[in-house]
């Protein structure tokens, strides 16, 4: 009987979790659970996400207990300044992970951080042992699951980077094609919302399945460089698609399609090339040496045009040679792919403009920053000045932990992640206070570990494979409930507050992504070209000044 890939990567969790435990009690470390929690957010449905999980673990915890470490020797007594150096750590940690191909150490860098300070119950004399136990556990459970990973059932993400392209070269041509019909449409074009939307993901899975294919495959790793450009280019591709769009979003009323000459033509390349694109990573075909086509435009017929439709034309004609060019380049690094060829030499600023987007200010990405800290702020005042608040430091931890995830899928809703939160916390109860107290050996905690993981693993795979971020909380959860540890204590107080502290923290990070910044800043900057283009001024470059020539002298 052969097992579902759902079934192995549960398997290799949970018995890594197994290891993980057993190496950590016997060992009588303090916070067992810090090696069940690296082997939980390590596990990913393929190797290279696994071992890009794995080291970037290791260093971002390395960072985020220098980081720690200095701001405790540095502010020991002012809390209101080591508060904002903290505050200016995690908001730095943010800003980079919203732009980095390695966001997870970002996030890392930024959560170990508030562990450390919550660990150490406030006593910054304890940040230095607790912060070894810390790194010591952490190796310990990245190092058992990538040895589980690789020796089990590696499941290597090859056949998922050839999956990915296919898809983007669908999506592309699928959201082309709908731009291209547009050009021939005479009806005022709409912004095609949904299907950008898919076209995103899909360039998005792409870049993640060349990142994680250079972990674990090594004739991805030999022509990375071809790789990762050809990222680079189907992010050009998509790009282009999307500008096209909104410029199409501009012509009105126009039949574009009457200003062009060799229009037909392109389009019929364009379409060529997007469609073979697919083929070329589902069948193995050949690649074909792109032909350049060129577009010009009817200048006779654009003279009677207005000033703002004559303007529109010439973006929508600018915007079809970019993706002409785009496209021909994309299908270059194809062949590079293929050939090992080097046409990525032609493009040495693209890793230049990777750092350069990174270090750039970005309102969206600093109103992100923005939220969390201002969520870590809230709970750190409500600890200060509410007497007997339940686990403050607590409280504080969990707030920038999850607002850290929370910054890089914005669209997550809060209300149904608080839901498997509590769903998470309550479900390993039952076990904690009726089973575990009657396991007298590590045979029987094991065989528990084992079965309790299992499912859970399972079950979300089955049900939540799509949202990885309900999957590590349904994992990491119970094993802050159960405890774990030689000397184990059995406190209701402890997880009622745990359980109660959830809404709270829910409530403070609903308070600040409530906070009213604009997440689509260009919004703005259209609605005011749209009142321009309706002003005075635009009534002068059309004509209308002259035709209402008698009214305004009949008014002045």
């Amino acid at each position: 009987m052969s097992l579902s890939r759902n079934a192995k990567e549960s398997i290799k969790v949970a018995g890594a979790l197994v290891i993980a435990y057993g190496i950590a009690l016997s060992l009588d470390w303090d916070k067992p659970y810090w090696a069940g929690f690296a082997v939980a957010v390590c596990s990913q449905i393929n190797l290279g996400q696994s071992l890009g999980r794995v080291l970037m673990r290791v260093f971002g915890t390395l960072l985020a207990l220098l980081a720690a470490w200095i701001i405790f020797a540095v502010f020991p007594q002012d809390r209101w300044l080591f508060m904002v150096s903290l505050s200016l750590w995690i908001g730095a940690c943010i800003y980079f992970l919203q732009r980095s191909h390695y966001e997870y150490f970002w996030i890392v860098s930024a959560f170990v951080t508030l562990v450390l300070w919550n660990a150490t119950g406030g006593d910054f004399t304890l940040s230095f042992e607790k912060g070894i136990f810390r790194i010591q556990e952490t190796v310990l459970g990245v190092v058992v699951y990538s040895l589980v990973a690789v020796l089990i059932w590696p499941n290597r993400s090859r056949g998922e980077l050839d999956t990915a392209s296919t898809a983007l070269a669908a999506a592309q041509h699928r959201f082309g094609t709908r731009c291209f019909a547009q050009l021939y449409s005479q009806e005022e074009a709409k912004e095609l919302s949904q299907h950008r939307l898919e076209i995103l993901q899909a360039d998005t899975r792409l870049r993640t399945a060349v990142d994680d294919a250079s972990f674990d495959s090594y004739e991805i790793w030999e022509c990375r460089r071809q790789w990762r450009h050809y990222g680079h280019r189907a992010t050009a591709v998509t790009q282009a698609l999307l500008k096209l769009d909104e410029s199409l979003a501009l012509s009105r009323q126009l039949r574009v399609a009457n200003f062009f000459a060799n229009l037909d033509e392109l389009l019929e390349e364009l379409n060529r090339r997007l469609t073979r694109l697919q083929m070329y990573f589902s069948e193995e075909k050949a690649v074909e040496t792109p032909v350049k086509k060129k577009i010009e435009i009817k200048l006779d017929r654009v003279k009677t045009l207005s000033t703002f439709d004559a303007a529109a034309l010439t973006v929508t004609y600018q915007k079809l040679k970019e993706l002409e060019l785009e496209t021909r380049s994309l299908v270059i690094s194809v062949q590079d792919i293929r050939a090992f060829g080097q046409s990525y030499l032609g493009y040495p600023n693209e890793v230049k403009i990777q750092w350069l987007g990174i270090l750039m200010p970005d309102p969206d990405r600093i109103a992100s920053v923005l939220r969390v800290v201002v969520a870590i702020w809230i709970a750190y005042l409500a600890y200060i000045f509410i007497p007997d608040m339940i686990d403050g430091l607590l409280v504080i931890t969990l707030t920038g932990v999850l607002g850290s995830l929370l910054s890089t899928s914005p669209m997550t809703n809060l209300s149904t992640t608080c839901l498997y939160t509590v769903i998470a916390c309550i479900i390993p109860a039952p076990f904690y206070f009726f089973l575990l107290p009657k396991l007298s050996s590590y045979y029987m905690l094991g065989s528990f570990i084992f079965i309790f993981f299992f499912s859970v693993s399972f079950i979300t795979l089955e049900f939540f494979e799509d949202q990885p971020l309900v999957r590590m909380i349904m994992l990491l959860f119970p094993n802050n409930v159960f405890n774990l540890a030689n000397h184990q204590t059995y406190d209701f107080l402890n997880y009622a507050n745990l359980l109660f502290t959830v809404p709270i923290i829910f409530t403070i990070l609903a308070i600040s992504k409530n906070i009213p910044f604009s997440l689509r800043p260009e919004n703005k900057f259209k609605q005011t070209i749209k009142r321009f283009f309706h002003s005075a001024a635009y009534l002068i470059s059309t004509g209308a000044f002259k035709n209402n020539k008698k009214l305004l002298l009949s008014i002045g």
